[in-house]
């Protein structure tokens, strides 16, 4: 992750000008709209990965 601010803001870039730059970015409507639906997707697809292990133990534990 550090690879990728660098990238997009310079090698430069402290951690109190990093936290600066996220509070305008997450300000803006489109960016707000955008990461918290990246993390309703991330949350679905945990919450499918969880119901799949519990199917496939479930399945296992009838075979027995």
């Amino acid at each position: 992750m550090g690879g990728l601010v660098y990238k997009y803001f310079g090698e430069n870039l402290t951690g109190e000008q990093f936290k600066e730059i996220l509070d305008v970015l997450f300000k803006t409507n489109g960016v707000q709209e955008f990461v918290n639906a990246e993390k309703d997707k991330r949350a679905l697809a945990e919450i499918a990965r969880i119901e799949n292990i519990t199917y496939d133990v479930i399945e296992s534990d009838n075979k027995e």
